[in-house]
């Protein structure tokens, strides 16, 4: 992490999601415990988990010591943009050091100039998600060369799916261009059945155990949507794909509903499936569910770009054992390997060993 305020009192320190939200700068003021790198604090070592509706005075901002050693490299504040890849949250994740180290700048190198999302959205979103879900956090592997491997097959299928960042709803017909090819319809209830692998959260995870009926949202009769050329639908109509990973079908929206609300997000997209399209974090944050559910326990076996394909696009039970060929295999696999070169310098690292126990399937978006 980049350097941090020295603490002006004890640490208290605990999860992002208990502490970052109550820090008096903004959660953006947030930083990694010296004591326990795993948890955060705010600076000068309040407010912590505990909301203290004692008013406090100011405290004078008395110059700190030089910030404690950090394992990743530092830099000197500077006026860059505030999703410069050395600001709030990014800086806590496992790939800013190699950010740093490439001279990227994510919103123009990773995310191509978009201004659908930014790169601090989706810091956020996973520095969020970490918190809540700390016994399967996403780019937290101890191997930094399992967590490029990780970014890079993330980004080069989000990057194929949205049209390079710039979509959030699917390309449904009618349509000229580049298209889906689908239709609304397509994803109706009726098609599906009923909704397994449901995820019940626990402290620090989820069980796949639940299951729903064939509408899990429990919306499709009232639900509403708007297309991306304004076109209304409404019913199991609107279950398209939404997002940077183009969240799909019913059952689905409910699976990935239940992990957003834990992670803090105030949307409903299942009673509203168009809010995944709110902001550069709920643009993030379905995606990010999605994977976390239906790809990350396979692909973190091998780390094959070829496992997150055909989790994402055929559902999957295991690591796909050869070359995935499904839609958009070509563009997919190129994304990933130009996302490789800017992360690594142009030297790919070999995977290392990362034992996941092998979950029950679970269908694809």
């Amino acid at each position: 992490p980049s350097p941090s305020p020295s603490p002006t009192g004890p640490a208290v320190c605990g999860t992002w999601s208990e502490v970052c939200p109550g820090c008096p700068g903004g959660s953006s003021a947030c930083f990694q415990c010296t004591t326990d790198p795993a948890k955060w604090q705010c600076p000068g070592g309040g407010p912590g988990p505990s909301p203290s509706p004692s008013p406090s005075p100011s405290p004078s901002p008395s110059p700190s010591p030089s910030p404690s050693p950090s394992p990743s490299p530092s830099t000197s504040p500077s006026p860059s943009p505030a999703s410069s890849p050395g600001s709030s949250a990014c800086s806590g994740l496992s790939i800013h050091a190699a950010i740093q180290e490439q001279g990227l700048d994510p919103d123009t190198d990773l995310l191509l100039g978009s201004t659908r999302a930014t790169w601090e959205d989706l810091c956020e979103v996973v520095v969020a998600w970490n918190g809540r879900f700390s016994a399967i956090p996403f780019l937290a592997e101890a191997d930094a060369g399992n967590n490029l491997l990780t970014l890079a097959a993330f980004l080069g299928n989000a990057a194929q799916e949205s049209a390079d960042f710039v979509a959030c709803e699917e390309y449904i017909n009618p349509c000229q261009g580049v298209c889906s090819g689908g239709n609304a319809e397509d994803y109706r209830d009726a098609l599906w059945g009923t909704c397994y692998q449901v995820p019940v959260p626990t402290a620090d995870s989820f069980d796949k155990t639940g299951s729903l009926p064939a509408d899990a949202c429990g919306t499709s009769g009232q639900v509403t949507c708007v297309d991306w050329d304004g076109r209304p639908h409404s019913g199991d109509s609107c279950w398209y794909g939404k997002g940077a990973l183009q969240l799909t079908w019913n059952c689905n929206y409910a699976k990935a509903n239940t992990l957003l609300r834990e992670i803090g997000l105030e949307i409903d997209i299942c009673a509203d499936p168009d809010s995944i399209c709110t902001d550069g974090q709920t643009f993030w944050a379905g995606s990010l569910a999605y994977w976390m559910m239906s790809v990350s326990p396979y692909y973190l076996q091998d780390h094959r770009i070829d496992t997150a394909m055909n989790c994402i696009k055929s559902g999957c039970s295991a690591p796909y054992p050869g070359t995935w060929t499904g839609s958009g295999a070509a563009v997919r696999r190129a994304n990933y390997q130009g996302y490789l070169s800017k992360l690594t310098g142009g030297t790919a690292p070999a995977p290392a060993p990362s034992p996941t126990p092998s979950p029950s399937p679970s269908p694809s978006p």
